[in-house]
């Protein structure tokens, strides 16, 4: 939606005004007097004149002159209230009263319309199921372990145990809207800024050594290949796809649990990624497929004596080996909630409540994970700050695309171009007519 600023500005353009003067006596001769006036007025000033220029009006009481124009110019408030007070004095028996709607009347107007259009937004997916897909998480677990081949002998199965994977899950959650987020290109650089160490070491994702039959970089290849195969295929659906330069889809993620867009509608989020523990809540839950488990906000404080607004907080303290995020020595998520029970809380705990907790709990006891904490306190900071999605880290510009797409998506099926990509590739065997029928039903009741 334009801003409010643009909009008015826009209108003060192209908005058509009126002033009226209303003439109690010598009606013929105060017409000509002010009809002619207006009528030098829009000759020599920046007005552009709708013919006629000067509509009138009569009644027994009075008349009524009115000049139509398009506001171009402040001037031209200035100057019909000098033609008012020259007919004045020039005549002298008649009162003039001009009208004029203002910049602040357009301005009353817009922005009540704004509002109103805002609030549909606000509620245009209240009472919706979302589907929220981690992509790559999703794909390289297809990719590794789907073993089948193209009709040239190359490896798909990224690419076709993604559909197959949504199909499922689509029939199961029976969703309103299906987004899928990909990390883009660097997506780790400004995590990698406050810690050079995250994700290092990491080993390259390769194929079921039971399929592999390519050298790495053949693999590497493929893989690339894949990935972009995929995105071609989702534009063909009404798949909403968000890939932004130098950001993790987890931010991604985490910006779309928290719209206020999408606060009345459900939200399940599709990952394996302890991550997303943290953005649960009474309308988002998490599906993980490799764990076969739903959890949802009292599934987490049940199982982790942990709230999900305070789970960051914890494992900042107890490190990420899957990210290479060092921990605090001797701490896991089990010992974090026996030894800082406020963490279970729905209030949300800080970095200064966590170090006076300790302080003062290493006073009253001996216990080694209080002194720990108090020494290692700069490294919960900076881990809270990298593992944290409260807070998600993105640019402005991608915040503003997002809501823009989510208030305007583009939700067609191209059926035909999608079965003819899937035969060229090789898998247009799979049936895959449940699937598309929900494609349908998303683009149509959307």
């Amino acid at each position: 939606m334009q801003s409010l600023k643009k909009l008015v500005e826009a209108e003060l353009k192209t908005q058509l005004y009126e002033a009226e003067f209303v003439l109690k006596s010598d009606r013929d001769k105060n017409i000509t007097i002010v009809t002619d006036n207006l009528r030098g007025v829009c000759g020599i000033t920046v007005v552009t004149v709708l013919e006629p220029a000067v509509a009138v009006s009569a009644s027994a009481e009075s008349t009524v002159v009115k000049v139509k124009f398009f506001l171009l110019e402040a001037t031209v408030r200035e100057q019909l209230v000098r033609i008012a007070r020259e007919a004045n004095s020039i005549a002298g028996v008649f009162s003039l009263m001009p009208r004029l709607r203002t910049a602040k009347a357009v301005f009353s107007r817009i922005y009540r319309q704004k509002q109103k259009a805002q609030n549909n937004e606000d509620k245009m997916y209240d009472g919706k199921r979302i589907l929220i897909i981690d992509q790559l998480n999703l794909f390289f677990r297809n990719y590794i372990v789907n073993p089948s081949l193209s009709v040239n002998g190359q490896p798909i199965g990224g690419l076709k145990g993604c559909f197959q994977s949504i199909q499922k899950i689509v029939r199961e959650s029976k969703p309103d809207l299906i987004i899928t987020c990909w990390d883009g290109e660097g997506g780790s650089a400004k995590r990698k800024s406050m810690n050079k160490d995250y994700k290092a070491g990491r080993k390259p994702i390769r194929l079921n050594r039971g399929i592999r039959n390519m050298s790495e970089q053949q693999e590497m290849e493929n893989k690339i290949w894949q990935q972009t195969r995929l995105i071609e295929y989702y534009n063909q659906t009404p798949i909403i796809q968000f890939m932004y330069k130098s950001t993790e889809a987890d931010d991604i993620i985490a910006y779309l649990s928290n719209m206020k867009e999408l606060e009345g509608a459900e939200k399940l989020i599709i990952s394996s990624d302890k991550d997303f523990f943290q953005l649960l809540d009474e309308k988002t839950v998490l599906y993980r497929p490799i764990q076969k488990e739903i959890l949802n906000e009292n599934k987490i404080i049940e199982k982790f004596n942990i709230h999900p607004v305070n789970f960051a907080m914890a494992r900042a303290m107890a490190g990420d080996k899957s990210d290479n995020i060092e921990g605090i020595e001797g701490l896991g998520l089990k010992t974090i909630a026996k030894r800082f029970p406020m963490l279970k809380d729905s209030n949300q705990v800080t970095i200064d409540g966590i170090l006076k907790h300790a302080q003062s709990s290493s006073l009253e006891s001996n216990v080694k994970a209080y002194a720990r904490v108090v020494e290692k306190i700069d490294v919960v900071e900076r881990n809270y700050k990298m593992m944290q999605l409260y807070a998600p880290i993105l640019t402005i510009d991608s915040k503003k695309s997002i809501r823009d797409t989510m208030n305007n998506p583009d939700l067609s099926f191209n059926k035909t171009e999608l079965l003819k990509m899937m035969l060229t590739d090789g898998f247009g065997e799979i049936n895959f007519i449940e699937l598309f029928q929900n494609f349908n039903r998303i683009s149509l009741d959307n």
